[in-house]
């Protein structure tokens, strides 16, 4: 029996668990705590005018959450499996990559940031191998403390 097949499933074992400590690490964005007023805008460019736009308007208290709990777009179960991780951070702009447990399902960026109160963020996406892009961006300001808060 040939070494072969044990060296090739062991290179195997050990990337899939750098792959999967890789989506165990979902990153976190803080902002001052409190309500923010969330205006979400969905973009799919591929669809028919009327149907290329959904807004909508939130307003969760937030503080040090997981990046990906702000775009509403990754709850659905297209991206199950999928989390943003830690990318570059420059000045007052955080940039996140998407990483999915199956890398064809989908690939992406987000940024975050918040401008005098304000909460910032862009989420950009590419699906699978159907050459589908869309983008979710958020934003709102502060407008009161947490319920908890007060």
């Amino acid at each position: 029996m040939s070494d072969t097949p044990t060296f090739t499933l062991v290179g195997v074992c050990c990337a899939l668990a750098a792959a999967a400590a890789a989506l165990g690490a979902e990153s976190t964005f803080t902002v001052r705590p409190g309500v923010y007023r969330i205006t979400t805008e969905t973009v799919l460019p591929h669809l028919e005018e009327s149907l290329r736009y959904a807004t909508t308007l939130t307003e969760p208290c937030l503080g040090t959450q997981e990046v990906s709990s702000l775009f509403p777009l990754l709850r659905h179960a297209t991206f199950a499996g999928c989390v943003l991780t830690d990318g570059e951070f420059s000045g007052e702009q955080s940039v996140y990559v998407l990483a999915c447990r199956n890398p064809q399902a989908a690939s992406g960026t987000a940024t975050l940031s918040t401008d005098g109160g304000t909460l910032i963020g862009v989420l950009q996406l590419k699906i699978g191998g159907k050459n589908m892009t869309l983008s979710q961006r958020v934003r709102g300001p502060r407008v009161r403390a947490c319920a908890s808060q007060e």
